[in-house]
């Protein structure tokens, strides 16, 4: 579809009062500031979609008065003529106010403004016109191939849409095809979008992290909580022994005598003394096991607290090596740019202005200016000339300024990364010494056994000697007396109680270290988890990456002087998605008036081509530039010329 304006009227149309423009393969139109170039444009615009240039519905269409008040009771009007291939029609819009005189009234009353559309001559409602116009060309068609600025206007998202669809079919298994890693991603992407998979595996690794963070703490809660551990052996084993003195006891009562009640009780009080010093020898016993327990498990505790330590250090140490070598990669490239911005600045700095005569005559009759017209425009020239390079040069110093400050900012962050890494380092020295004393100790505490702790011990020998000195003093009889041996009895099946409870420790123990253990399991199934989740996310962007590859050759026979940045490169070394249009590297934000303009032409050229078709292209500040970039499309011009007070059309 190749679309042409051959003539435009404009009539009460902001500041334009009454003009009328035949258009032609280039027209230029030439006026000093604030003369209505622009306004030309966003006629042709209002006339199309009812909006300016800058997409805008709301914005003021009436001619003011020189209060600066809209003028009323005028219609502002704009109408082409315009080609669709080699077919002509007509449009026109309207735009005035409505009037009414109510019944009793002297005067007129506004009652609204009114939008009137005509095509080919012929009345339309809003819909049927736009219809009309969407039949021929889309909007968002109309302005990508019309605005050299709209393209780099949009959001870099959908720059990116934009070029993706120029790339054609692209699939997903294109791009996985001859790679294991993105055909497996694609299999458990399912029929979920990039998007969708990726907000997913996020959530879900937030949730792994999240549960990964709190088993330190309750493994550290039920390490504290458990009892002190027993020697169930040795209690099993004083157990058997009070079963089977009671056991012994219920033989006597069985076959006690009568006659013997009066040796019971003669030898009742030397048997309670042994019996209550074994108790007493048992306690010290009892305490004494408890004790080489006890340190054994402090020092088992200490050894897993050390270690933990020692681990977490080297990991935050392997992480900060990382981070450094980053920061030292990203200076180097800062560190580049910044000599490449000095050599521009230097280059900037010598160029000079040279005059070509084609300058210095009529561009309709080619006849040359007058003397003192061509020195006035050299003299515009230079002024010009000067002005455009002052401000080149004070964006290529602000850049190298900015440049320097992120240098700066970077060896500071650059510094505080190796002292934190000397830092840790002493810390990691340190608590290696401190976990291997903690070994050392243990390895002593493992060395001890209870018979040593037990000859060892002053208080319980003396006990033990005593107690076999009275055994062989206690009297001797045949039976005892049945009362005595009941109150024996249970005072026996008390203490066998009594140890049978301390026998639940050892459980609750057990059921503590199983809990434990099932934690640790847990945190490394959780552990692995978040590595599997970050692989994917690696292999997504990866993908990403090889998709755009795909993409970018493909779009690029579209273009011959722009080309497209895909991925932004941070400054912890990861990459992000993103559209930048680039002109020789130099990103579209950066350049000067002309290099955008060339820009535009080149993306307008390709989407052309992409679209099948052309319309015509307003070119604002074209005095900004002198070689367009050719086109297929009708072009109009928009020129600052102070020497036009009044638009001059050629």
């Amino acid at each position: 579809m190749e679309i042409k304006i051959h003539k435009i009227k404009i009539t009460n149309f902001k500041g334009i009062k009454d003009l009328e423009i035949d258009f032609n393969g280039t027209t230029n139109i030439f006026g000093a500031n604030g003369t209505g170039k622009t306004t030309v444009a966003d006629a042709f615009s209002f006339l199309l979609f009812g909006k300016d240039t800058s997409d805008k519905k709301d914005f003021s269409i009436r001619p003011k008065n020189a209060d600066g008040s809209d003028k009323t009771r005028i219609e502002s009007e704009v109408y082409a003529e315009m080609e669709f291939d080699g077919e002509k029609h007509t449009f026109k819009h309207i735009f005035k106010e409505n009037y009414v005189k109510k019944r009793g009234s002297k005067e007129e009353q506004f009652t609204g403004n009114e939008h009137l559309y005509f095509f080919d001559d012929v009345p339309m409602q809003l819909k049927e016109y736009k219809a009309k116009i969407d039949s021929f060309i889309q909007e968002e068609t109309f302005k990508l191939v019309t605005n050299v600025n709209y393209f780099n206007s949009l959001s870099w998202q959908d720059r990116r849409k934009t070029l993706i669809a120029m790339a054609g079919n692209i699939t997903n298994a294109d791009v996985a095809y001859n790679n294991p890693a993105f055909q497996e991603l694609l299999t458990k992407m399912g029929s979920k979008s990039m998007d969708e998979f990726a907000r997913e595996l996020a959530a879900k690794k937030k949730k792994s992290n999240d549960e990964l963070k709190q088993i330190p703490t309750r493994i550290d809660e039920l390490e504290k909580t458990k009892p002190e551990p027993i020697n169930a052996i040795e209690i099993g084993n004083q157990i058997s022994t009070l079963e089977s003195e009671i056991s012994h006891i219920e033989h006597q009562i069985y076959d006690s005598s009568e006659a013997l009640k009066e040796q019971i009780k003669k030898s009742e009080h030397a048997q309670r003394l042994v019996f209550n010093k074994r108790n007493e020898l048992r306690e010290i016993e009892y305490g004494l096991k408890a004790s080489l327990n006890s340190g054994s498990s402090d020092s088992q505790y200490q050894l897993r607290r050390l270690t933990t330590t020692v681990n977490d250090i080297t990991n935050e140490i392997v992480h900060t090596k990382l981070s450094i070598d980053r920061y030292k990669d990203r200076i180097e490239e800062l560190e580049q740019n910044k000599a490449l911005k000095l050599n521009a600045f230097e280059l900037e700095s010598k160029k000079q202005l040279t005059f070509d005569d084609a300058n210095f005559c009529c561009p309709t009759c080619k006849r040359a200016y007058e003397a003192n017209d061509i020195e006035a425009k050299k003299v515009e020239l230079q002024n010009n000339f000067k002005i455009q390079k002052n401000r080149n040069l004070d964006t290529i110093e602000a850049d190298g300024l900015s440049l320097k400050k992120s240098i700066e900012d970077g060896k500071t962050l650059l510094a505080e990364k190796e002292q934190l890494l000397s830092d840790l380092q002493n810390k990691l020295d340190a608590a290696q010494i401190e976990l291997d004393n903690a070994k050392a100790a243990q390895s002593e505490v493992k060395i001890k056994t209870i018979e040593g702790v037990l000859t060892a011990s002053p208080e319980y020998q003396k006990l033990k000697a005593e107690i076999e000195s009275d055994e062989q003093n206690i009297p001797k009889v045949d039976n005892l007396n049945t009362d005595h041996l009941q109150n024996q009895k249970r005072e026996l099946v008390s203490q066998v109680d009594s140890f049978k409870a301390q026998l639940s420790t050892n459980s609750q123990i057990e059921k503590a270290d199983a809990r434990i253990k099932e934690l640790s399991e847990n945190e490394s199934k959780l552990a692995q988890e978040v590595a599997d989740f970050e692989n994917l996310e690696f292999t997504m962007l990866e993908f990403q990456k090889a998709k755009m590859s795909y993409i970018s050759d493909a779009i690029n026979k579209y273009f011959e002087f722009v080309s497209f940045k895909m991925f932004d490169t941070q400054i912890n070394g990861g990459e992000t998605p993103t559209c930048i249009t680039t002109i020789d590297g130099v990103p579209y934000n950066d350049a000067n008036t002309a290099s955008k303009i060339n820009a535009g032409m080149d993306i307008i050229n390709a989407l052309s081509r992409f679209y099948n078709v052309s319309a015509p292209i307003f070119i604002d500040n074209s005095e900004s530039i002198t070689d367009i970039i050719p086109t297929d499309s009708q072009i109009i011009k928009l020129i600052v010329d102070r020497n036009y007070k009044k638009l001059h059309v050629a």
